[in-house]
């Protein structure tokens, strides 16, 4: 399994529980995030790099943290982004 969403590249696994998204059975996805995939098929399928980078940095935002982490996770969110699978 992944340890990180390859569509936005948050965690699959992490305090918030199971954030994994659904296969088109039913069962868990071991690649997608359940913000980016549902029912085995994207929530976005039409989404672009630039969108996802606009909706990860909003989270981030919006997310736990102080000011410095949520700087740092902001600034290095496009070069993780880059490096999975759907934005290879």
């Amino acid at each position: 399994m992944n340890t990180i969403c390859q569509s936005c590249a948050m965690p699959l696994q992490g305090k918030q529980g199971d954030m994994r998204g659904s296969e088109k059975e039913g069962q868990p996805s071991d690649t997608y995030c359940l913000l980016c995939y549902q029912g085995g098929a994207f929530t976005y399928p039409n989404c672009s790099y630039e969108d996802i980078l606009a909706r990860g940095r909003e989270g981030i935002s919006q997310g736990p943290g102080n000011a410095l982490q949520k700087w740092f996770l902001k600034a290095t969110y496009p070069m993780l982004l880059k490096k999975v699978d759907r934005w290879k």
